[in-house]
């Protein structure tokens, strides 16, 4: 269904693909005659009269021919065409855009400014980056930009997990299940920690879907998840959670799993926010 718009007359059409590689800037589509006899698509190059299939299977035909025949007709590369780059200190260096730094950037802006997946499909965007920013920008599809945001979680993870084994200290947790205006509840673990420089940090460890009723053995397995996640079962300190019967029922549990460093005594922390909220 995406795939295809209705014109006026109600008959269905072909929505042209949009070329965003970098191999356009030296060929265009034309149509011609195929060895078949048939007239279809082919990609002509811009500078010499050669032309090629147009295959959805790659441009990589093209990019060899792209690199060959461009510097021969004087043209520049425009997607890796040095620059200069002036630092704030007065300082000159070379700049050279890379597609892959400027998708990690876009993923890390989209996550950090809560945007849709699609953001970077808004022509207005592309326009803007294009016109006043970078000429070089190449656009990137929503699955793109998916993979993207999975690749750069599991890296933060990664490195969240390796910062919590290098430092041999106790961690702290608060907790809360919180409701999306989507109607999805979520529950979420946030650390509390000493980082090598004594500096309080704190991190959020797990943001899980809660699918299922909020009982406190539904409460203590999630929970319980995020922890064996870092392996961090047997260093956690205290937890912080807030005054439902469900969340009281789950420490019995953390209880009888053995996790609290002190038995148990300073192991549950009710939310002071709560209690306040609860006084009002």
């Amino acid at each position: 269904m995406g795939a295809s718009c209705s014109t006026g007359t109600g008959t269905p059409t072909s929505r042209p693909k949009r070329l965003t590689s970098d191999v356009w800037q030296c060929f265009q589509i034309v149509q011609m005659r195929l060895p078949d006899g048939s007239i279809g698509p082919r990609a002509k190059c811009k500078f010499c009269p050669k032309d090629y299939s147009s295959s959805r299977n790659g441009t990589g035909h093209l990019r060899r021919h792209m690199l060959k025949c461009m510097p021969a007709h004087g043209q520049v590369d425009t997607t890796t065409q040095t620059q200069l780059q002036r630092h704030p200190d007065g300082s000159v260096t070379m700049w050279r855009y890379d597609p892959e730094h400027a998708r990690n950037c876009l993923a890390l802006f989209i996550a950090q400014t809560d945007q849709p997946i699609n953001f970077a499909d808004n022509v207005f965007f592309q326009e803007l980056i294009t016109s006043a920013f970078c000429p070089q920008f190449q656009p990137v599809s929503r699955t793109t930009t998916r993979n993207d945001l999975i690749r750069l979680f599991g890296s933060a993870r990664d490195d969240l997990n390796a910062e919590l084994h290098s430092l041999n200290v106790s961690v702290a947790l608060t907790s809360d299940i919180w409701n999306a205006c989507s109607k999805q509840d979520y529950l979420c673990v946030t650390g509390h920690y000493l980082n090598s420089d004594w500096k309080l940090t704190k991190r959020i460890l797990g943001f899980r879907p809660m699918d299922y009723a909020h009982t406190a053995e539904n409460i203590f397995n999630v929970i319980l998840s995020v922890l064996e996640t870092y392996e961090i079962t047997n260093r956690i300190l205290s937890i912080t959670l807030d005054n439902a019967s469900a969340n009281t029922s789950s420490i019995a549990l953390f209880v009888d799993r053995n996790i609290p460093q002190d038995g148990g005594y300073f192991f549950h922390q009710r939310c002071a926010c709560h209690i306040i909220n609860l006084v009002v």
